[in-house]
């Protein structure tokens, strides 16, 4: 007891000496790449000792001290090299001590000290898996695996050489001849950069690309060799100087091949130390100098890592970082680019993005002038980050990490253990847990995804699950998210589809319509805009419907909605509840009419039109059918998200609308009229005329003749108003007066202007008999 105790205090000891060295002397230790346990032996003289070999001390009599150790490994001659404590940076050594990662480090120095005292004694400690993920956790400088196990080149070039590929003296070439002229054979490039060739006159190849000097090539065999054929490639590659100096592990003069790039060069001189910077690398070609960003690189951005004989490659001293630590995807310690305003959300998207995408609480760990280190809250993604900074990103403390739960349209909005919920309809309780209107054929899985740790969504239809048919299994962590009526509602309400419509719409009041509004042009709602059949609106007197609430459920589930409409069908027609409607799995058109309130008592079931957009390899096709279903049932017709189904009437020789007969005529009254009526038949249904009517006085009127008047009218007025004002400014020859801004302003439509909708028509019985034309 008394040796662990001993033991744990001198841990604690070590560590606060080192970092009041690391205080003292950080400009001096800022250049270097030591190991943890190296650097606290150099300036303490011990190493720190393990708690697992303490243990092993007092466990077994005569255990090796840790000299025999050290000589056991360096005797083994084992497959697998020794386990070693990896190599942490001062920088590293900082923020992980900020970022409560100390404790952590320790267990690593004891896990290592563990795993290779029983490497000496030619067993495994079994605990390399537990020691890989320690190292893994701990925060480390970002980018410097790329040199982890990288070989330099052995210099022979093996592949294609790209066309690309410029030529210098010394290269040289590899020649076949097939045809007449049969012959092989190797040329180099001479010092005056000329290539020649048995039969050919020499031929400038320096500073040169490849495919060019093939191309000449090939037209001088052609004109001088009939019949022969060249086949070029290269036969060896020159070998340049490149000098790398700064913070690399080995600098100096390094001796390449002439297709080598900066990557190998940096790998040939053992990489870049963790004290230097992988973001301003300067290159110096022929008096001029370029920067380059290996972060670009890593992020898989197209580089110019060319070099060229007798370069010079500068590695500065690494520049001001920030971290980031928790609930992101990549971990780490990050360097800022020359004058850049990083970002939360940039430092986010460095750090691979968060695990999901709401949720989630920001800490900001600061330094302060005079050396405190300081906590605060990000409410704002835009706030900027300043050197030193360390961000820590972890789920909201009401909101579960562990087990399983239900949001939206149910009764109780809560978290599960996972044990007393394992499945969707156990979740549910068999519908229990739903509210009244629930959207039983689309449901969304919110899952973690156990290789990338992102929360995916995924569809599933409730519909068999509450009939007992069907069921889901649920794993830790996962959300089912219900959607309502009034969701459904949202989706068709004319927001969406004004937005897709135009560009110049934004989205609303409603920020899960941002997404939708950022992407209307993406193929990604191709098919969705092919459903609300949108076109291209005007830029002038548009008008985005008036959004009285957002759905919830949408606002607080980010990406939510454009996950939705992704699987959406459209009804339209002779139904008495149109629009778009989510469904995943087997959905029959029969439940979704059901669904959406039946079809209307007019409905034509023997023409039913569909659509279903596929994108294939050959784009968007249009699969088209007509079903009958007065002869097949419309349960045994499954719908598709991506379809649409047109429901035409068989009204089109029904009453269609009603005229006001008046006067004299022996009945007078409103008749109704269905297409194909005329006038002198609603003459004939009203009785004819009376003795007295006098047919030639007829006076007929229509409602949108009346408007058409109206709206002329109310021009006219307009226009002789804009012409009084611009007499008067004429006449008085001065400033606009009150006058005449009153009369410019006053609204036409206050105008009263009395019309009736007049037109001219014959209801004579006796002239409409003879002449059917003037019969409207």
């Amino acid at each position: 007891m008394n040796a662990l105790f001993i033991a744990r205090a001198w841990q604690i000891i070590s560590v606060s000496l080192l970092m009041s060295a690391l205080g003292s002397f950080g400009g001096a230790l800022y250049a270097q790449n030591i190991p943890a346990d190296d650097l606290i032996k150099q300036m303490t003289g011990k190493r720190i000792p393990s708690n697992t070999s303490s243990k092993v001390d007092e466990s077994r009599e005569g255990a090796m001290d840790g000299s025999e150790i050290e000589e056991q490994i360096m005797q083994k001659d084992n497959a697998l090299p020794a386990p070693t404590l990896k190599d942490f940076s001062p920088i590293e050594l900082e923020f992980q001590n900020r970022a409560g990662q100390d404790p952590l480090r320790e267990e690593l120095i004891d896990a290592v000290q563990e795993a290779r005292i029983a490497y000496a004694e030619g067993k495994s400690a079994g605990n390399e898996d537990d020691i890989h993920m320690m190292e893994q956790q701990l925060l480390q400088q970002f980018g410097h695996e790329l040199f982890v196990g990288a070989k330099s080149s052995t210099g022979a070039y093996l592949g294609r050489i790209q066309d690309n590929y410029i030529v210098g003296v010394g290269d040289e070439f590899a020649v076949t001849l097939v045809g007449n002229n049969a012959s092989s054979s190797l040329v180099e490039v001479d010092r005056e950069g000329k290539v020649t060739i048995e039969g050919l006159k020499p031929l400038s190849v320096a500073g040169r690309t490849f495919s060019d000097v093939r191309a000449d090539l090939s037209d001088q065999i052609s004109t001088s060799m009939v019949g022969t054929e060249l086949y070029l490639s290269m036969g060896g590659l020159r070998r340049v100087n490149v000098q790398v100096l700064g913070q690399v592990k080995q600098p100096g003069t390094v001796i390449v091949d002439s297709s080598s790039d900066l990557l190998a060069v940096l790998i040939k001189s053992g990489g870049i130390n963790k004290s230097g910077s992988l973001r301003r690398v300067s290159i110096v070609e022929n008096g001029k100098s370029r920067i380059v960003d290996l972060y670009d690189v890593l992020q898989g951005r197209i580089v110019d890592l060319s070099i060229s004989d007798g370069a010079r490659i500068i590695v500065p001293v690494i520049g001001n970082t920030v971290a980031v630590q928790g609930k992101v995807l990549r971990p780490g310690i990050y360097e800022l680019a020359d004058d850049e305003a990083l970002s939360l959300q940039e430092l986010i998207e460095l750090g691979g993005g968060v695990l999901r995408p709401g949720g989630n609480l920001y800490r900001r760990s600061y330094v302060t002038e005079d050396g405190r280190i300081k906590l605060s809250s990000l409410l704002d993604k835009n706030i900027g980050m300043m050197a030193g900074d360390l961000v820590s990103i972890y789920y909201e403390s009401w909101r579960p990490e562990r087990g399983v739960g239900a949001s939206g349209h149910v009764r109780s909005d809560q978290t599960f253990i996972l044990e007393d919920k394992p499945t969707v309809a156990a979740l549910l309780k068999n519908g229990e847990m739903l509210n009244d209107n629930a959207y039983p054929y689309f449901s969304v899985l919110s899952r973690q995804n156990q290789v990338t740790g992102k929360f995916n969504y995924q569809a599933i239809n409730l519909a068999p699950i509450m009939a007992g048919v069907e069921d889901v299994d649920l794993i830790e962590g996962d959300e089912l998210i219900v959607l309502s009526e009034d969701d459904i509602n949202f989706i068709n309400n004319g927001s969406i589809s004004t937005i897709l419509s135009n560009p110049m719409v934004g989205a609303g009041l409603c920020e899960s319509l941002v997404p939708i509004a950022k992407e209307r042009t993406s193929s990604r709602f191709s098919r969705l805009i092919t459903l609300f059949e949108v076109a291209p609106l005007p830029n002038e007197d548009i008008e985005i419907p008036e959004i009285e609430e957002c759905a919830q459920i949408f606002e607080d589930k980010e990406l939510l909605l454009p996950f939705v409409l992704e699987h959406v069908v459209a009804m339209q027609g002779s139904i008495r509840r149109s629009g778009l409607f989510p469904v995943v799995g087997d959905v029959s058109i029969g439940e979704l009419v059901s669904y959406a309130g039946g079809l209307v008592t007019h409905a034509d079931m023997s023409h039913v039109d569909s659509a279903v957009i596929n994108d294939d390899d050959d784009g968007l096709t249009i699969d088209r059918r007509v079903y009958d279903f007065t002869s097949v049932s419309m349960n045994s017709v499954s719908v598709a998200s991506g379809s649409r189904f047109t429901f035409h009437s068989n009204d089109y020789d029904l009453e269609i609308g009603s005229v006001l007969m008046q006067g004299e005529v022996r009945r007078p009254g409103r008749y109704a009229i269905m297409r194909g009526d005329t006038l002198s038949g609603i003459i004939k249904r009203a009785g004819g005329l009376t003795s007295n009517a006098y047919p030639y006085g007829s006076i007929f009127t229509r409602t949108s003749v009346r408007k058409a008047q109206q709206e002329h009218m109310s021009r006219s007025v307009r226009d002789i108003r804009g012409a009084r004002a611009y007499t008067a400014l004429k006449r008085e020859n001065v400033e606009i007066n009150e006058d005449i801004i009153n009369l410019l302003m006053t609204d036409t439509d206050d105008v009263n202007i009395d019309v009736l909708g007049r037109m001219v028509v014959e209801t004579d019985p006796d002239v409409l008999a003879v002449r059917s034309e003037l019969d409207i």
